[in-house]
């Protein structure tokens, strides 16, 4: 447990000024020379605040061998390699600053961070559970000694256990105290399922009676757990009752959840051995609470799921240590439940079940109560044992705004996990895993399984209602992944798939296999890579699948130069679009090949530059055959783009430059099934480019520079192709040097960024509006064109809007604004949208255009 052991590694406190933290240098005053060069971190917050301690966090350096120094007012305290730190031995009720600064691997620094100014809670009351005739010899009964401490704590105080080991049932806390566990301290679970009362609660999505937790909180705010210590349920310990009998341990397999749901019926006299009455405790759980930290910690030996936040808003999980047996049933690390603002940050998890699971209910109750769960991050968290980072199978009430952040995977089961099925309704949405490393794998390094079924029985398909769940809008960035027994799996519904995925920077290796896909849309891959086998096992049925990041710089190509091979299948006769800039060097007298693709019987795709200079678009596909020539010569030396679309009708067209230059229509191969419903024969897909090249093939090399090459497996449309030009803005609007991405800078006269983007508004053109502005504005179209209004969510929204139809999306950015967006089809000409209106919340609104929803896309 690398974690644990540095953990004590680290340099903490305000009082150390010579300490060494990972055989780093010992602590300096802030007269370390900064260089210019080196940029200082930025986003450095507090995460954590006790009255002893403060936990910081800052966004990472991703360059090998960086390390940071943080300073305290002034003066280095202490280095470390991860990008986060706890400073503690801190003075109750004190003000504090502090920095940090980046240091490169041949020890450059810069210049220390802005500053941030933390004040330390007040202690409060000191009550010791001594006092109260607590033993701590591991075997004395304390549950009477403590819970009497804990009801003596007053308002802001602290009960504080010192080290020793207290045997104890379930205890109750209460609003505005502290439980401190000094280092030594553990809290033990009884092994007396008698005295673990039943209590209302929540348990795989289904509100029933289940066992007391052995720390429990219910309708509390402003509750810390902290300290050194360690909470143990004693999930190994054979179970026994009052009466003396004894049992199998609460991870025994013959033991069975309760079968009724609820499990309402109160059991007099149990028979344990035939399985228990109601659901298992969890080790820590917090019923309809608010601000609950629990810092520094180890959790260890729950009887089933670890942490369990339910109906909680604002929960923080810092520098937790939740270690449970690999082969312990059920025992995930923590479980926010219908939970309203979580943080996990810089904890370690080695369990026997999800790592981190996101639920909020299930099925039809699970939507009739209708809590999300939302707005959780997980930063700089280690994942040794388990299943991953997990949402569902209970998320009826919905699932959405979830960060995971420069975070590791070492030989879980899986990555990320979404898991659901036809009946629990709800929606996942706007997920994002950005810079996340795994290794070890030993499923599917993504898995988004929309026909689980180890809780609950399937309806059968049918129409889309509010009982089909929905998966969408789920953000990959810069993840790499060295071993697992598959890349990815993907099982969606056919009445309603899931939607818009996006990756970016992600590489693949030393995966068993590639990519299964079951009724997907929209995913867009930019700079990925599977290394060591096929992309996709056997057919690619993603729909609306786009490939770039393909040569973002320019490549070279002459004679004998080494194509670049993409990965097979990417496309079939059914539709695509292959896109490419090109420049020309030396003339050949052959054709020679920018992208190309082959199949079997002579079938292949692939835009050429032929022997007369001009561009070509050739497709064999059985009886359809494509060949499109441009009437003009583009051998000049310049950059030039060529973008080749054809469809299911047969159309294929010729761009170059965003021109149309030609264009056929070719009738494809097409069968029929004999269905009576089927209006028209069916084309029949053929595999065109099993194999595919960039810059040549075994017989010919393109002479000149490619970059830019772009991949789909759909027609892009014209107006997307020739771009959307908008001039003429009026109104305090100007337009985004760069596309609507995630940081791009939302306003013109303020640093405000996006944080969530959808991922098919991607790349769009938006108008930097002005901040604090509530006039209207203008711009001219030059094409028809979807334009989408972003309106402050808490906003009363104008008469202006009403035509605009609700995506049901939203934008947000990092001041934690969220906006609605609505989507209105255009005509080529002047568009005017009216003025903000609520006096009360006066965010301007942002404005981007598009090619119009993906016609799949269907709103819920």
């Amino acid at each position: 447990m690398k974690r644990l052991q540095r953990k004590h590694m680290r340099v903490l406190g305000a009082l150390m000024s010579a300490s060494v933290v990972m055989g780093l240098a010992p602590a300096m005053v802030l007269a370390d020379t900064p260089s210019k060069l080196v940029s200082a971190p930025v986003g450095l917050q507090s995460y954590a605040v006790t009255s002893s301690l403060v936990d910081l966090i800052w966004q990472p350096e991703y360059n090998a061998g960086v390390t940071y120094a943080v300073y305290e007012n002034g003066s280095r305290i202490g280095r470390v390699a991860d990008s986060n730190f706890t400073v503690s031995d801190l003075q109750p009720n004190h003000t504090y600053s502090f920095q940090v600064a980046t240091i490169t691997g041949s020890g450059d620094v810069s210049k220390p961070s802005a500053a941030i100014v933390v004040k330390t809670l007040a202690q409060g009351k000191m009550v010791n559970v001594k006092q109260f005739g607590a033993i701590g010899d591991g075997k004395s009964d304390d549950t009477r000694a403590l819970q009497r401490a804990i009801d003596a704590v007053p308002k802001g105080g602290t009960l504080y256990v010192p080290a020793g080991t207290y045997y104890t049932a379930p205890l109750q806390l209460k609003s505005d105290m502290t439980l401190y566990l000094a280092k030594g301290a553990t809290l033990l679970g009884s092994s007396n399922i008698d005295a673990y009362k039943p209590i209302w609660s929540r348990w795989e999505g289904t509100e029933m009676y289940r066992y007391m937790s052995l720390i429990t909180g219910d309708n509390v705010r402003n509750v810390t757990i902290t300290g050194e210590g360690v909470i143990d349920g004693n999930g190994e310990t054979p179970i026994h009752d009052n009466a003396g009998n004894t049992y199998g341990n609460w991870w025994s397999k013959q033991y069975k959840e309760p079968l009724s749901d609820p499990a309402v019926s109160l059991v007099q006299s149990p028979n344990y051995s035939q399985g228990l009455p109601y659901a298992r405790p969890s080790l820590i759980e917090f019923l309809h609470s608010q601000n609950i930290l629990i810092q520094g910690v180890t959790v260890q030996n729950s009887p089933s799921w670890t942490i369990h936040p339910v109906y909680c808003d604002h929960v923080t999980l810092a520098d937790v240590h939740i270690v449970n047996p690999p082969t312990s049933d059920n025992t995930d690390g923590v479980d926010p439940d219908s939970v309203n603002g979580m943080q996990i940050i810089d904890d370690t998890f080695s369990v026997g079940d999800d790592d981190i699971a996101i639920k909020s209910g299930k099925d039809a109750e699970g939507r009739r109560i209708g809590i999300p769960s939302q707005n959780i991050v997980v930063r700089n968290c280690h994942m040794l044992n388990g299943h991953g980072v997990s949402i569902g199978s209970e998320m009826s009430g919905g699932v959405q705004n979830v960060l995971v952040e420069n975070c590791d995977f070492d030989g879980t089961n899986a990555g990320l996990r979404i898991k659901t099925l036809r009946g629990r309704g709800g929606i996942v949405q706007n997920i994002t895993f950005d810079h996340v490393s795994m290794s070890n794998i030993q499923a599917q390094a993504f898995i988004i399984d929309e026909n689980y079924a180890s809780n609950g029985s399937a309806l059968p398909p049918g129409p889309v209602t509010d009982a089909t769940p929905a998966i969408r809008n789920l953000n990959f960035d810069n993840i790499t992944v060295n071993g697992a027994k598959q890349a990815m799996y993907f099982s969606g519904l056919a009445e309603l798939p899931i939607q818009n995925i996006a990756f970016h920077n992600v590489a693949i290796n030393g995966a068993g296999s590639g990519i299964q896909a079951e009724n997907v849309e929209g995913v867009k891959m930019d700079n990925v890579s599977i290394n060591g086998v096929p992309m996709f096992d056997g057919v690619n049925t993603i729909q609306d699948l786009t490939f770039q990041g393909i040569l973002p710089s320019a490549a070279t190509f002459l004679t004998g130069t080494q194509p670049i091979a993409l990965p097979g299948n990417l496309v079939t006769n059914v539709g695509g679009t292959i896109s490419a800039s090109f420049a020309s060097s030396a003339d050949t007298g052959v054709n020679m090949p920018i992208v190309t693709g082959e199949g079997t019987n002579g079938n292949g795709v692939g835009v050429f530059f032929n022997a007369d200079h001009r561009v070509e678009f050739q497709m064999h596909a059985g009886s359809q055959s494509v060949d499109l020539v441009s009437p003009q010569a583009y051998h000049d030396g310049l950059w030039h783009q060529v973008t080749a679309t054809w469809d299911n009708a047969g159309d294929a067209n010729l761009y170059i430059d965003g021109s149309l230059v030609a264009s056929t229509t070719v009738a494809p191969a097409t069968t029929v099934d004999g269905d009576p419903t089927v209006a028209s024969p069916q084309v029949n897909p053929v595999a065109i480019a099993s194999s595919m090249t960039v810059g040549g093939t075994t017989d010919a090399s393109f002479m000149g520079q490619i970059k830019d090459v772009t991949i789909m497996n759909y027609p892009e449309s014209p107006l997307s192709i020739s771009g959307y030009h908008i001039t003429n803005v009026s109104g305090g609007g100007v337009v985004s040097p760069e596309g609507l991405q995630v940081d791009a800078q939302q306003y013109n006269n303020r640093p405000y960024t996006f944080t969530w983007v959808p991922p098919y508004l991607i790349g769009d053109p938006f108008l930097q509006t002005t901040a604090g502005s509530r006039s209207g504005l203008s711009f001219d179209l030059h094409q028809d064109a979807t334009v989408y209004v972003a309106y402050d969510a808490t906003a009363k929204k104008p008469t202006w809007l009403k035509p605009f139809v609700d995506t049901g999306e939203t934008l947000s950015n990092d001041v934690g604004e969220t906006y609605e967006i609505y989507a209105k089809d255009f005509a080529a000409g002047e568009v005017s949208l009216g003025p903000v209106v609520d006096p009360k919340h006066t965010a301007m609104y942002t404005v981007f255009v598009g090619q119009g929803l993906p016609t799949t896309y269907q709103f819920r």
